[in-house]
């Protein structure tokens, strides 16, 4: 199948080649069968992103990490249900579904059409194109019991004003929910246009955050929790030259941040 995106929705294809890629070279490391099932059937460049090793190892850390935290929540809270905001080609359903969770993925209508096409959707799976930034999605779940939101890869596509604007939408319609979310920091929203993937794509990074505690004066609806650095997970790719490079990247690593909603 043809896929022709462009700007921010052009960048799901990043994180998920990198699930690929990972599944292929790494796969004692990670592995994601339901990615690698479907990749024949997506007619896209992928071989420009061959060579972006550091985003590829960054993706397949924070995708391990956000397994990892999501787990632990729906051991916790058995049938929970789980909102991934700008899912793109996510199959996290499939690697961390316990047999009751509720799944929703929201990303733009483009994306969605194109998902559904490539994809099988399970029976708890439901999948809504819609912008993040309205609440048009937010009214379709009605949920009064615990709920996880997923904001992978989306938040440094936003200004400081949409961000804020999507935590007041969090709050109004899930009062209770547990956040897992990726920050970036300043220097990657300077630098981007050198990065190794984000570079062959037309979309534009806005925001970054030197302090993820920080985001509690952005958006007093949530309190920060704790945070994991990519950079740590990134050593299973590469041990010998991550360790080396090890204190400059982890300064200017994006992070996984665990919120509530007060």
């Amino acid at each position: 199948m043809k896929v022709n995106l462009q700007g921010v929705a052009e960048t799901l294809l990043i994180p998920y080649y990198a699930r690929v890629y990972g599944s292929r070279f790494y796969k004692n490391k990670f592995y994601d069968k339901y990615a690698l099932e479907v990749f024949e059937k997506i007619d896209y460049d992928f071989s420009k992103f061959e060579k972006g090793k550091m985003s590829i190892w960054g993706c397949l850390s924070r995708s391990k990490i956000l397994d990892r935290e999501a787990k632990k929540i729906i051991d916790q809270y058995p049938n929970i249900t789980c909102i991934s905001i700008g899912c793109g080609f996510d199959t996290r359903f499939n690697r961390i579904d316990n047999g009751e969770i509720n799944w929703y993925g929201i990303d733009f209508p483009e994306v969605i059409d194109l998902r559904n096409r490539i994809f099988l959707n399970k029976k708890r799976e439901k999948y809504l194109g819609a912008n993040a930034l309205e609440e048009s999605w937010a009214e379709q779940i009605k949920e009064e019991k615990e709920v996880l939101i997923i904001l992978e890869g989306i938040l440094m596509y936003f200004k400081e004003e949409e961000i804020k604007n999507l935590f007041k939408i969090l709050k109004k319609y899930f009062p209770n929910a547990i956040i897992l979310a990726e920050f970036s920091r300043p220097g990657l929203i300077k630098y981007q246009k050198k990065h190794d993937t984000l570079s062959k794509v037309s979309a534009t990074l806005y925001w970054g955050i030197s302090k993820s505690k920080d985001i509690e004066k952005i958006a007093p609806e949530v309190k920060f929790i704790e945070e994991w650095n990519l950079t740590k997970g990134m050593i299973a790719f590469s041990p010998f030259f991550m360790i080396l490079i090890y204190p400059i990247i982890y300064k200017v690593n994006n992070t996984i941040v665990k919120l509530k909603i007060k």
